[in-house]
C-alpha cells in the first residue's frame, strides 16, 4: 500500500511537474499574441511614427487592405506635402467612409482633394479640418455631423453656406484662426454653440473694412476668444445666448502699419480715433445683444472698454447674468472698469476675478472688495471668487 501510495503520489508530482508547463506555455503565447493589441493608440502611433518613411504608403495600404474590422470609430491623417499622391490618400478615405467612421481628424494642406464619397459620409459625428479647403461646388450631404472644427483655414462665405446646407444635425461650430469670410449668418435651429478663436489675417483687398458679421437667433453658448487683429465682429440678433464668453483682443490699427515707428500723420490719427469710436459702439451692441445672458465672461479688453464708458457717462444696459467672470490681464491693478460689469448686473451671484499679472496682495484685495460692496446690491448669500493663478479666496 505504501508502495502504491508512493506510486500514486509520484505520479502525481510528475503530473503536476509537467502540466503547469504545459498551461505556462500557453498562457505566455495568448499574452504575446494580444500584447500589440492592448496597447494605447498613442502609443501605438508614437511607435508607427518611428519607422522609416520609405515605404510607409504601401504599408498603409497594406494594413487596410488586410483589415477585418467591420466598423471604426476615429480616422486621423496628417498629409502635408502630400497631394501628388492624391490617388491612395482617396482610397483612405474611401475605406474610412466604407467602415462608417464616425470622427475624423484632418491635418492637409489646401492642394490635398478630397474624394467626392467623404464629403456624402452620413456616418460622420464629428470632424476636424486643419490648414484643409472647403469646396464650394462640392455638394456636401453630412447628415449625422453635429460638431465641426475648422482649423488656420481660409474660407469665403460661399464654402460657409454650401456647408451649413449639407449639415442638418449640426449642434457646434468652432473656427480656429479662421478667415477671409464676411458673413456667418446660421439659420438653422440646431446650432447651439460658436466659437470663434481668434480671425485669420488676410489680404483679401477690402482695404481697411476689416469686419464680418455672425448672425443667428437659435445660438445658447457663444465664445470670441484670442486674437482678431483688427477686425471687428458685430454680432446681429443673438438675444438668445445664455452664456458669451468675449475674451478676445484687438490690435490698434497703427501697430499693423507696415513702418508703425514712424511718426502717424493726421490721417492715420483720425483713422485710429474712428476706429476705437467704432469698437467702442461695437461694446455696447455687444451688451445689449447679450442682457439677457445669464453666464457671462468678460476679458481685459472689454474690462477696460467699459472704464472708459463709465468715466465718460455712457449709458450701459443693464444685464440679467447671474454669474459673472472678468479674466484681467492688466499691468496695473484697475478695478474700475470690473465695477462698471457690476454696476450693469445687478442680479449677479456669482463673481469670479482672475488676475495673471499682478499678485494679489492685501492691500489690493481690500480694495477690491471695497467696490464691490458699493456696486453690487446682492442677496447676502452672492459669493465673491477671487482667483489669482491658481489660487481661489472664497469669502461670503
Amino acid at each position: 500500500m505504501a508502495s502504491g501510495d508512493s506510486s500514486k503520489d509520484g505520479g502525481s508530482r510528475s503530473g503536476n511537474h509537467t502540466n503547469p508547463k504545459k498551461q505556462k506555455v500557453i498562457v505566455v503565447e495568448e499574452t504575446l499574441e494580444d500584447r500589440i493589441r492592448e496597447l494605447p493608440e498613442s502609443l501605438l502611433v508614437q511607435i508607427l511614427s518611428w519607422g522609416k518613411n520609405k515605404g510607409f504608403r504601401s504599408f498603409v495600404d497594406y494594413v487596410l487592405c488586410h483589415s477585418t474590422a467591420s466598423k471604426i470609430k476615429k480616422f486621423e491623417i496628417h498629409c502635408y506635402r502630400m497631394h501628388k499622391y492624391k490617388s491612395q490618400i482617396n482610397s483612405w478615405f474611401s475605406f474610412s467612409v466604407e467602415k462608417n467612421v464616425e470622427r475624423v481628424i484632418v491635418c492637409a494642406d489646401p492642394l490635398c482633394e478630397f474624394p467626392e464619397s467623404f464629403f456624402t459620409c452620413t456616418s460622420l459625428i464629428t470632424l476636424n479640418l486643419v490648414e484643409s479647403s472647403l469646396v464650394s461646388n462640392m455638394v456636401i450631404a453630412w447628415k449625422s455631423l453635429k460638431s465641426i472644427k475648422l482649423e488656420d483655414m481660409v474660407v469665403v462665405d460661399a464654402e460657409i453656406v454650401n456647408l451649413l446646407s449639407g449639415c442638418p444635425a449640426l449642434e457646434t461650430m468652432v473656427f480656429h484662426k479662421v478667415g477671409c469670410f464676411r458673413r456667418l449668418k446660421i439659420n438653422s435651429s440646431k446650432v447651439k454653440s460658436l466659437t470663434l478663436e481668434g480671425y485669420w489675417l488676410d489680404d483679401d483687398g477690402s482695404g481697411r473694412d476689416h469686419s464680418f458679421e455672425t448672425f443667428s437667433p437659435y445660438f445658447q453658448q457663444l465664445e470670441l476668444s484670442c486674437d482678431f487683429h483688427d477686425f471687428k465682429c458685430s454680432l446681429v440678433d443673438i438675444f438668445s445666448v445664455v452664456d458669451a464668453k468675449l475674451t478676445f483682443d484687438i490690435t490698434c490699427i497703427k501697430d499693423l502699419e507696415d513702418n508703425p515707428d514712424e511718426d502717424s500723420d493726421d490721417e492715420e490719427e483720425d483713422s485710429c480715433s474712428d476706429y476705437h469710436q467704432g469698437f467702442k459702439t461695437i461694446v455696447q451692441d455687444y451688451l445689449q445683444n447679450l442682457s439677457c445672458a445669464t453666464e457671462l465672461t468678460f476679458g481685459t479688453l472689454f474690462t477696460q472698454v467699459m472704464c472708459i464708458l463709465q468715466f465718460k457717462g455712457v449709458p450701459i444696459p443693464e444685464l440679467k447674468c447671474k454669474h459673472l467672470a472678468l479674466k484681467l490681464h492688466l499691468e496695473k491693478f484697475n478695478l474700475y472698469g470690473a465695477a462698471g460689469h457690476l454696476q450693469a448686473s445687478p442680479l449677479v451671484e456669482t463673481l469670479n476675478i482672475e488676475m495673471k499679472n499682478q499678485p494679489v496682495t492685501s492691500s489690493n484685495f481690500f480694495f477690491l472688495h471695497h467696490l464691490c460692496d458699493e456696486a453690487l446690491t446682492t442677496p447676502p448669500a452672492a459669493k465673491l471668487f477671487l482667483k489669482e493663478n491658481t489660487d481661489i479666496f472664497n469669502y461670503h
